[in-house]
C-alpha cells in the first residue's frame, strides 16, 4: 500500500526516490504542492465516488430510469467545484496548521 503511494506520488512528480541513503525528497516545491495535487495523484477516481450516480436503476423505476440524465449536468458542477477548492488548499498550509495545532509533533518524527 505504502509502496503504490509513493509510486503514485513519484509518477505525478510530487516526489522523487532514491533507492539507498537518498531516501524521498519534495519533486516540487512545498508551496506549490495542492491538495487536489495529491489527490489526483493517489485517488483520482474517487473524486467520482463522492458524487456518484446510481450506476444501475430499476429500468421500470420512473425516477431511476432517468436519474442519470437529470444528475449528471449538476454533478458534474459539484465535481468541478470540490476539484477546485482542493486546488486552493496548499499541502504548505496544511502542515503550517499542524506545528501551530501541536507544536510538538517534530519530536515524533525526529530520527533517534
Amino acid at each position: 500500500m505504502t509502496r503504490n503511494l509513493l509510486s503514485d506520488l513519484q509518477n505525478a512528480g510530487l516526489i522523487s526516490i532514491t533507492r539507498g541513503v537518498g531516501g524521498t525528497q519534495l519533486g516540487k516545491p512545498l508551496d506549490s504542492i495542492s491538495i487536489y495535487d495529491i489527490f489526483e495523484a493517489t485517488d483520482a477516481d474517487e473524486l467520482k465516488d463522492i458524487i456518484a450516480i446510481h450506476t444501475n436503476p430499476h429500468p421500470d423505476c420512473p425516477v431511476g430510469s432517468i436519474i442519470q440524465s437529470v444528475l449528471e449536468e449538476p454533478y458534474g458542477r459539484i465535481g468541478d467545484a470540490i476539484a477546485q477548492a482542493m486546488k486552493k488548499e496548499m499541502l504548505i498550509d496544511l502542515i503550517q496548521d499542524v506545528k501551530e495545532k501541536r507544536p510538538d509533533w517534530l519530536d515524533a518524527v525526529k530520527p533517534d
